[in-house]
């Protein structure tokens, strides 16, 4: 096994110390020695440049940024994008920006470079910027659906519900492939008050779901909270998410929820206590049962699903409407909107 070379501690005299000093620093050194041997610091991006083999014809090296966006590196760029999807990989996504930043100064216009800053951009918490940076590289590739669906999930994000969903129609009829396009799609005509045609786009994206199946089942049987007409597809979601994972506590809570909005609050109850006891974490049932509870006079049932949701509740106004229950008289109107 090689040894890693430990810069910063030098032998010498102990100086005017004497042996007192001599010994104090014989303490000092086995503590030290971790910190001056420390791992060597990360190579530089000319070292990460020169580490990317040269492109072939058999890899085009299409790289999925942050999970979701796919972008090809090719010709002279496919070595600096390479190290850059790395560096974000890595956790070092400022690092990654500022490395594109500096590339796109030097290749003014280059659409992968500004799609690849913009993916990272809508990590980092800045979605106009990268709405900015989507719309420009679409200018010079205005066939390509991935980035009709990326400038749509970014102007999802923004609450632009119209936008984004003119541009994630667009990626649908360009053939965007996936689930992600007709989910994001249901998103945004859900957000524009259309049920039917969001309850369309879910069968779209579960006809295409893989692993997210039972997350889609579920969110796609909540358009019965805002349309009854489509409360018999929820519960078929449901008995499907319940079928997948029987001990999933998600659909159990929206079973509660619909029972609810229909007015049968037993079955609701039922069905809140069946998710908390698959997950006793459950926030969302904790509090739908603190207040279905409330409401119905059960003050202890009531009290009890409060202090485990304050347990867990984070956002200040729904942990002060928790609160407020645990004060509230048995039977006095409450409710976590």
């Amino acid at each position: 096994m090689g040894e890693t070379r430990c810069r910063g501690i030098r032998r010498g005299r102990v100086g005017a110390g004497g042996a007192g000093a001599g010994r104090l620093v014989r303490w000092l050194v086995p503590l030290l020695l971790p910190i001056a041997c420390a791992a060597p610091p990360a190579p530089s991006i000319a070292a990460r440049l020169a580490a990317v083999p040269p492109p072939s014809r058999a890899d085009p090296a299409v790289l999925l940024w942050d999970g979701w966006h796919p972008l090809a590196a090719e010709g002279d760029l496919r070595a600096p994008l390479v190290v850059a999807h790395d560096l974000a990989a890595e956790g070092e996504v400022e690092a990654a920006l500022d490395y594109l930043e500096a590339l796109g100064a030097a290749h003014p216009g280059e659409s992968a470079l500004l799609e690849a800053r913009a993916v990272l951009e809508a990590r980092l918490g800045y979605p106009r910027t990268a709405e900015r940076h989507f719309a420009e590289a679409l200018s010079a590739a205005p066939e390509r659906p991935e980035l009709w669906y990326a400038l749509g999930r970014v102007r999802l994000a923004l609450d632009l519900f119209a936008a984004a969903r003119e541009a994630l129609r667009r990626a649908v009829e360009l053939g965007a492939t996936g689930s992600l396009v007709p989910r994001d799609l249901a998103r945004a005509e859900r957000a524009l008050g259309r049920p039917a045609a969001a309850a369309t786009a879910y069968d779209a994206a579960l006809a295409r779901a893989g692993d997210s199946r039972i997350e889609l089942l579920v969110e796609a049987a909540t358009l019965a909270l805002v349309d009854p007409a489509l409360e018999e597809a929820a519960r078929a979601h449901l008995d499907e998410a319940a079928a997948l994972d029987p001990r999933a506590a998600p659909p159990w809570h929206v079973r509660g929820l619909l029972a609810e909005a229909r007015g049968d609050l037993p079955a609701a109850v039922f069905a809140y206590e069946a998710a908390l006891a698959r997950d006793p974490r459950h926030l969302g049932a904790l509090t739908s049962l603190a207040f279905l509870a409330q409401r119905c006079g059960d003050r202890d049932r009531a009290v009890l699903a409060a202090r485990r949701a304050l347990e867990l509740e984070m956002d200040p106004a729904r942990r002060a409407r928790l609160a407020g229950l645990l004060d509230a008289p048995p039977g006095a109107a409450a409710g976590p909107e």
